[in-house]
């Protein structure tokens, strides 16, 4: 895991320098949620989402990781404001941020909601192509359709919709190996 006082001392270095470095802000937030300092690290995020400056794909990395640190937080209200976040993400991380989504909706037991996050995100990788320009590897994918085969079991639905991710998820973990 690395030491994460030193790596906050260097990252702190960095924007003594450049105080609204988006690269070293974002580094910071993150190293901030692996120490558990979640809200501190959503302000962080939030900041560079303020910047006119940072690039669009800082902004998505930033708007990917304070959803993320939403879902840490464990409680309504952040998970309302990590759903927010996680639907506004587009472009290449589009995919993280909808697994993060349907992940969230597991751990939270909401399985309807869950079941149709992962149906729409497997429907959207069936029309663009399995690996969305290696965002996704196959592994995330098959795991994808483990999650949406066990939702669905848990919901009753129809055996053979069930069958047909198990299927995916087998030889998509079988072309990784």
């Amino acid at each position: 895991a690395g030491d994460i006082g030193l790596a906050l001392q260097n990252v702190e270095s960095a924007l003594e320098i450049a105080p609204r470095l988006p690269e070293a802000l974002i580094a910071k937030g993150d190293l901030l949620v692996e120490n558990e300092q979640i809200d501190e690290a959503t302000w962080i995020y939030s900041m560079v989402l303020e910047q006119d400056s940072a690039s669009e794909d800082l902004k998505e990395r930033a708007l990917l990781a304070r959803g993320r640190a939403y879902i840490d937080l464990e409680d309504p209200v952040s998970d309302h404001l990590a759903e927010h976040d996680l639907s506004r993400v587009t472009g290449s991380l589009c995919w993280r941020a909808g697994m993060e989504l349907a992940r969230l909706n597991v751990d939270r037991q909401r399985l309807p909601r869950a079941y149709l996050l992962h149906r729409k995100l497997l429907e959207r990788m069936r029309k663009q192509g399995a690996l969305i320009a290696g965002d996704v590897t196959k592994n995330e994918v098959a795991t994808l359709h483990l999650r949406y085969a066990q939702i669905a079991m848990k919901l009753g639905r129809e055996v053979a919709e069930v069958e047909d991710s198990l299927r995916s998820a087998r030889e998509l973990s079988e072309d990784e190996e």
